[in-house]
């Protein structure tokens, strides 16, 4: 998207674990960090910043430098996670992120750039209209696109119509889409993601004092998906934590973060959460969905993960059924809303800040 005065589009993903921002039209977001804040805890006057300021009890370091800070100095830090389920619920946390990111990473005035924002296939018409506050009122952007992070996903692959499996963070789920429409009726959810998969992690290996980022890096590195046709299993690996100490990690607890996606406690792990979702929609449409299954979300790059999908999905469908699994793209749905944000053939969905001090109701109306 770019206004009427060229201006390139922010894509801005505020996700539970990761903030992915960058301008629309490239292909990788130019900045990912870690959504978190660090807090003061108690103030004490040698606890600084990276310029070397103090910090009182209203002020936050965000991402990669609130987790460094809060490792330097555990006893007047501490970390606070401002988006949990793909909700922002620390509206000041969140705001004080997109500042700095805005003065920081990408030294621009918010006012001069129109904002595409990713945005979660749950998110409610009250939540829509208060990401349209802050971002109109407090940011004062000129104009905004809030669009459903599954759709971009399938849009990233250059299809409007298929079945969208993200793996995120906090949760799991499906997607329908007709013709660029969330089919709603469709949608399956699990409320196992990736930082579930991290804190079982960090409870196999049973380190005291273990820090989360650390544990969910063993994770991201080492964990494994299972499958029937592994030759040979994988073995025990080393990991150097910070402090120089190795940690063994062994092949059982390895297996065991990816089967917690295929074999939760409910019994209905992702391929079966799919052709639920799948089997909801219209019979007409069915062929089609299984014909373009994209797989999104950080869970699903774990060494293992498309085998055991496709076995899995062809072993519950049977013989004779054709289907198609793709999406190894990493930031699907960021990519996806890069592709929309650099159309002006959406100009139509977008939303001015004029328009939104017209009618504060048109977020509600657009979005619905």
């Amino acid at each position: 998207m770019v206004d009427d005065n060229g201006t390139a589009a922010l894509v801005i993903d505020i996700g539970t674990g990761l903030i992915k921002a960058g301008w629309a039209g490239e292909d990788t977001p130019r900045t990912i960090q870690p959504t978190v804040v660090a807090r003061v805890k108690k103030f004490r006057g040698e606890v600084t910043g990276p310029s070397g300021q103090g910090y009182d009890d209203q002020e936050f370091l965000t991402g990669t430098h609130a987790i460094r800070a809060v490792a330097e100095h555990p006893d007047d830090l501490e970390l606070a996670f401002p988006v949990e389920h793909q909700e922002i619920v620390d509206w000041s946390a969140v705001t004080q992120t997109l500042e700095y990111l805005y003065a920081h990473e990408f030294q621009v005035d918010s006012d001069k750039h129109p904002v595409v924002i990713v945005d979660s296939p749950f998110s409610t018409p009250k939540y829509r209209e208060k990401l349209a506050d802050l971002f109109f009122r407090h940011f004062r952007v000129p104009s905004l696109l809030i669009y459903n992070s599954a759709v971009l996903s399938l849009f990233s692959t250059g299809t409007t119509r298929g079945i969208v499996l993200q793996s995120g963070e906090s949760s799991s789920y499906v997607v329908p889409i007709f013709e660029g429409y969330a089919l709603r009726h469709g949608i399956e959810k699990m409320d196992i993601g990736g930082d579930s998969l991290t804190r079982a992690m960090m409870a196999s290996l049973d380190r005291t004092g273990m820090r989360l980022d650390v544990a969910r890096d063993i994770k991201e590195k080492l964990g494994l998906v299972k499958n029937a046709n592994d030759a040979v299993p994988e073995p025990s690996m080393q990991y150097e934590l910070p402090d120089g100490q190795v940690v063994e990690v062994g092949k059982e607890c390895r297996y065991a973060v990816g089967e917690m996606l295929f074999s939760p406690p409910s019994g209905v792990g992702l391929p079966r959460l799919l052709l639920n979702g799948i089997g909801k929609c219209d019979a007409n449409l069915q062929t089609d969905l299984l014909g373009n299954i994209v797989i999104d979300g950080g869970n699903s790059l774990m060494k293992g993960f498309h085998e055991r999908m496709n076995a899995e999905i062809n072993a519950l469908i049977g013989p004779g059924k054709p289907f198609h699994v793709t999406g190894k793209r990493k930031h699907a749905s960021w990519v996806g809303g890069s592709m929309m944000g650099s159309l002006s053939t959406f100009d139509d969905i977008h939303i001015t800040r004029q328009e939104f001090e017209d009618a504060d109701d048109i977020v509600h109306k657009k979005y619905l």
